[in-house]
């Protein structure tokens, strides 16, 4: 590999994961760009030698980006597509969803919601729906795949499962609101970290960062701003996904009365899948988690958002 000239400073630079850029490194027959220190990008020409062996180099010496030019990066894309489209089931197809996902939310934060990221989200999405139907439970899901994925994509897959299978039981299902569903679940806490949970977690509201205290809003926000086009349903499921039937919710503390049934469901789903991941996904918790659920969620829409979790997760109550 050799140091390119100069680079236009109008040029658009996507950002790929590392992990995708091995995965799929038989393809590249162009050049790529590395970050330096200081923000700038430098050139790296493409050569015939082993781009996989240089690729796990960078790896290893921790680095987690590559940049392409925006048609590359579609090339190397399109071709991960093409493989997810190939293959029937989820079983099958699990490892290059899961480089999808990781690298369609690294383009999110890394680049910001716009024009290339938020296709990205729309594309992997859309791929993430057309294969769950091929999983007949969530227990099954769990059982092959728990630990097996990263933890966003797992908890999208998860809630996206859940959520899509609740609506399976509504006479006004369709796939078009199914994928509605997915979106949400993909998009809802994009912003947050692993810093930023630990803070959350087990902390009063009031003592929260701003960001994270606002941040259904500051997403839908952005997600509107960024692209119109986005279906009304979704950005207003980010925005109230954190809201409760008691009204105790944030951030509008909205009560269950102004709570419209698809944004019950998400909700719902949502508090499920974060329960029942405190208890490692256990089969045996099932039942307590359900329980508090069950409890919690007793008015308006979210009575039916609850009736439609059991018997999505195989409960009668």
């Amino acid at each position: 590999m050799d140091i390119g000239g100069k680079i236009d400073p109008n040029e658009i630079l996507v950002p790929m994961t590392i992990e995708l850029a091995i995965r799929f490194s038989s393809y590249f027959d162009f050049s790529y760009f590395i970050q330096k220190s200081n923000g700038s990008h430098v050139e790296i020409e493409y050569a015939s030698s082993n781009i996989r062996k240089t690729f796990e180099g960078y790896k290893e010496r921790g680095l987690q980006e590559i940049f392409l030019r925006e048609e590359d990066y579609e090339k190397v894309s399109g071709v991960l597509r093409e493989v997810i489209q190939k293959k029937k089931d989820l079983k099958e197809v699990m490892g290059d969803l899961n480089h999808l996902y990781d690298n369609t939310r690294h383009l999110l934060l890394t680049i910001g919601v716009g024009g290339v990221s938020i296709a990205n989200a729309k594309d992997t999405n859309r791929m993430v729906m057309g294969k769950i139907g091929s999983i007949s439970s969530i227990f099954e899901l769990l059982a092959d795949f728990k630990g097996e994925c990263s933890d966003e994509f797992f908890k999208y897959l998860i809630l996206s499962f859940i959520g899509t299978s609740m609506i399976g039981t509504f006479d006004w299902q369709s796939d078009q609101i199914k994928h509605k569903m997915g979106m949400a679940a993909m998009l809802c806490d994009l912003t947050l970290t692993t810093e930023d949970y630990k803070q959350m977690s087990g902390h009063a509201y009031e003592s929260w960062p701003a960001h994270c205290r606002d941040h259904p809003l500051k997403i839908a926000n952005v997600i509107r701003s960024c692209d119109p086009s986005m279906p009304h349903e979704v950005l207003q499921m980010i925005e109230q996904h954190h809201e409760l039937p008691t009204g105790e919710g944030f951030p509008n503390n909205l009560k269950f009365s102004q709570i419209p049934l698809l944004s019950a469901v998400f909700i719902v789903a949502l508090n499920f899948v974060d329960r029942y991941k405190k208890s490692n996904f256990d089969v045996g918790e099932k039942e307590e988690v359900v329980g508090v659920m069950y409890e919690t969620f007793t008015k308006g829409n979210f009575r039916n958002a609850a009736m439609a979790l059991f018997k999505t997760v195989g409960v009668s109550l």
